[in-house]
């Protein structure tokens, strides 16, 4: 079963000539490296505007002693950590970048270790988000625009179960399952705050509120929901087919229901990762397998030009500087369709790099 997260590879590549009719854009798209004085930094998420992205210091390792990181207009940010918390990873950032929430763990703990839910800004820095129970891990996966609604799981310990959560004004709320399913994950919120997304045993599900998930399509199983527009009304994750089992990235829309994207010629497999605000630009990765990354090949769908491969729209040096890249995966697009985020791993300077680009508006109009 695919689970993607937001500890896994990505890549930002360039989408410099696409667009949601088909037609071209009048100039460049803008790239940006996005240095940082971590070994092996990570871009996991974006902000709405495209301006602030958040992520993890060493891709490989995602976990005790790495420092989550992040950047705005391009220049790291000095730390986000508390006094005795450690901010691991930066998984989700709401429209203007004020707010990220992510994971981390406090200092000194006796008895091992757990990871705890955090809520970041830089007036108050990293502050845990408590839970309602006490549980054996916890972690923060998406935000809404404004940067008050929170989701994502916790871990119980006790009996082994994920669960899933909510966090607004009103408190933390565990919210309920589908039927007697004992797994079930919020990956993220719609930028409105009122649709959370994820699934529920082998089930793609939405959350409206706090009431009880929604089974997003009942024909297809071994599906998840990974991201959704401003309100909800489009949801992007992966579906398994019903004749061969391999996933394919799909979406979820309340006009028309569930729709399959397929994949890109020579891979057999796909998944859809995130969405813009208004539904139409889709970005994610083809694949042969999971375990292999050198196998996977990122794309974009829109309404208008359908599912392409990033390499097809890319010319001259802003190409020569991709396919030196390996082991890319589309993370994240803000939610103006225009600026994508990520990492790869640069061969010539043996680690992996984070970057951002900026596509031209008329790219994605």
């Amino acid at each position: 079963m695919l689970r993607p997260s937001k500890a896994r590879l990505l890549l930002l590549a360039p989408l410099a000539l696409i667009g949601c009719g088909g037609s071209g854009a009048s100039s460049p798209a803008s790239f940006r490296a996005l240095t940082s004085t971590f070994p092996n930094p990570g871009a996991f998420a974006v902000s709405g505007d495209g301006a602030t992205v958040s992520g993890t210091g060493n891709v490989p390792i995602v976990g005790l002693g790495f420092d989550g990181t992040a950047w705005r207009n391009g220049t790291e940010l000095s730390s986000l950590n508390a006094p005795d918390i450690t901010f691991n990873s930066g998984n989700a950032v709401n429209e203007d970048g004020t707010v990220i929430v992510g994971t981390g763990f406090y200092h000194g703990l006796t008895g091992g270790y757990r990871f705890v839910a955090l809520r970041w800004t830089e007036e108050t820095g990293a502050i845990e988000i408590p839970m309602p129970e006490t549980v054996g891990s916890c972690y923060a996966a998406g935000v809404d625009a404004a940067g008050q609604v929170v989701v994502g799981y916790e871990y119980s310990s006790a009996d082994s179960t994920y669960k899933a959560f909510r966090s607004d004004s009103s408190g933390v709320t565990i919210l309920p399952t589908l039927g007697a399913e004992t797994v079930w994950k919020a990956h993220n919120v719609s930028s409105d705050g009122t649709v959370a997304v994820g699934y529920a045993g082998a089930h793609a599900v939405k959350w409206i509120g706090i009431d009880a998930p929604v089974a997003l399509s009942t024909d297809v199983q071994d599906a998840d929901a990974l991201d959704a527009s401003r309100d909800g009304s489009t949801i992007v994750g992966y579906a398994a087919s019903s004749h061969s089992g391999l996933h394919f990235a799909c979406r979820w829309t309340t006009s028309a229901g569930y729709e399959s994207l397929g994949t890109l010629p020579g891979y057999t497999q796909s998944s859809a990762v995130a969405v813009s605000d208004d539904g139409n630009v889709i970005v994610g990765n083809a694949f042969e397998s999971e375990s292999i990354p050198t196998s996977r090949e990122p794309f974009i769908w829109t309404p208008g030009g359908g599912l392409h491969s990033l390499r097809d729209f890319l010319t001259g040096g802003r190409y020569e500087g991709y396919r030196k890249l390996t082991n890319i995966e589309v993370k994240d697009i803000s939610k103006d369709g225009h600026t994508i985020v990520g990492v790869a791993y640069d061969e010539a300077a043996d680690r992996y790099s984070s970057f951002s680009v900026r596509l031209p508006a008329k790219a994605t109009d």
